[in-house]
């Protein structure tokens, strides 16, 4: 995390910002650009929910933890970051919304994304998609 001097960066956020419950857990062998390439898919997948189908299966708290553990590795790794999958669509990203986020995707992209999105959400609500 990028510290401005009074222990937050330059959006506001500090570390007691995360839950520490729901700070995403890697597997030993990933690396930080895998890391952000999962919390980018998992951040698109979390707005595809709550903006497109009207209900997240997560916590809010769980989005807002997960999306600054990403913003913060966004501002320490901004190299790492470049060469991640969805950084073209991440590129301004602050934490703060992701609505914007899916309109961004190119197409295949898009359709790929949304398939999963919509696989897990159906499959946690019983239902077909």
């Amino acid at each position: 995390m990028v510290d401005n001097g009074n222990g937050r960066d330059l959006m506001g956020y500090k570390k007691e910002d995360m839950i520490p419950a729901f700070v995403r857990k890697f597997p030993q062998g990933w690396d930080v650009k895998t890391q952000m390439e999962w919390l980018e898919r998992a951040i698109i997948i979390y707005s595809i929910w709550y903006y497109e189908l009207g209900n997240s299966p997560i916590l809010d708290q769980q989005y807002d933890t997960e999306s600054i553990q990403l913003y913060t590795l966004m501002q320490e790794h901004p190299k790492e970051f470049k060469e991640t999958h969805y950084a073209y669509a991440f590129f301004d990203f602050d934490a703060s919304t992701g609505f914007h986020l899916k309109s961004r995707l190119v197409k295949k992209d898009l359709k790929r994304i949304t398939q999963i999105a919509n696989f897990i959400y159906y499959k946690a609500h019983g239902k077909r998609g």
